[in-house]
């Protein structure tokens, strides 16, 4: 069954390989790339931890509310604008609900905050990938399209591979049950159990899509975009999309994650359309993001 607006031109998408700036260079065996920090960086740890919290983020996503070993997806990755002391994330979220313990995989915009090895627990072990670097391609309005494979797994499991961008909020534990990240070109590193409180066996979220930190300056909704900066209705190649985004059951069972919805926190600034399912690649897609501005303060 396919949906009434499908078009088999229309639903066809880039996955084209995700290049790094950095790659021309490469690490000797035994060690990995690693960002320089800077003082700025520092200074926007600071201003994170000062102002993150869950009324200043907005989101549009597809949600799962069920018991899981992790999931995966296909990722569009556009360069956006992003206001000073803000960020913009299209990606993955496994974690529990209403507790802290939370893994996020994707890309990022982002003009502050704490990500990637400049937070503590993540262990890497590839050396060919420098988490936290800049993309190279990036998908252009109504031109090229590309997209980055992601996945997070438990050790345990047969469930595999996700991306660049790292982003945990976690509580100490002391078990050892690990939570892989791998990419394309193979496991990227892992998040040590005893970050863990709550997920040493399974997770019971999973969530898709765009999510944006919204300061309010000068009093106004922020300008920051999220996805490509224009709203789902506009669909293929000019609206940021996610496909294939599948979720791992407890029986290690990969699930289609058709029967759960998609919701935006304020449709009117950035918002999500319905997953459609098709008999084809991509087997399931959706398209999310907006503009953000002052034009949306009144709406919902």
């Amino acid at each position: 069954m396919r949906p009434s607006n499908y078009d088999s031109e229309k639903m066809k998408v880039s996955s084209k390989q995700v290049e790094q700036l950095w790659q021309k260079r490469r690490c000797p065996e035994g060690t990995i790339p690693i960002i320089r920090t800077q003082k700025s960086d520092i200074l926007r740890k600071i201003a994170l931890d000062e102002n993150s919290n869950a009324q200043g983020m907005e989101s549009a996503k597809l949600y799962v509310d069920a018991e899981n070993h992790g999931g995966e997806a296909f990722i569009n990755i556009w360069n956006i604008y992003v206001e000073p002391g803000e960020s913009s994330t299209a990606s993955m979220f496994v974690g529990i609900k209403d507790k802290p313990d939370l893994i996020n995989a994707g890309w990022i915009s982002d003009n502050g905050g704490c990500y990637n090895l400049r937070c503590p627990g993540f262990i890497q072990t590839n050396k060919n990938i420098e988490i936290g670097g800049t993309i190279a391609t990036v998908s252009v309005y109504d031109g090229e399209q590309y997209s980055m494979r992601v996945k997070i797994y438990k050790l345990n499991n047969s469930f595999s591979k996700v991306t660049i961008l790292c982003l945990s909020a976690l509580e100490q534990d002391q078990r050892n049950d690990h939570w892989w990240l791998e990419h394309d070109l193979g496991p990227l590193g892992y998040w040590p159990g005893a970050l863990f409180k709550n997920m040493a066996t399974s997770a019971n979220l999973v969530q898709w899509g765009g999510q944006v930190w919204n300061s309010v300056p000068e009093g106004h909704h922020t300008t920051t975009q999220m996805g490509s900066g224009r709203f789902s209705k506009e669909g293929r190649k000019k609206a940021a999309f996610i496909y294939n985004s599948l979720y791992l059951n407890l029986q290690d069972i990969t699930v289609d994650p058709t029967l759960f919805p998609t919701r935006a926190t304020k449709s009117s600034c950035y918002d999500v359309s319905e997953l459609e399912t098709v008999d084809q690649p991509p087997y399931n897609i959706f398209f999310f993001g907006g503009p953000g501005g002052i034009n949306c303060d009144e709406g919902n």
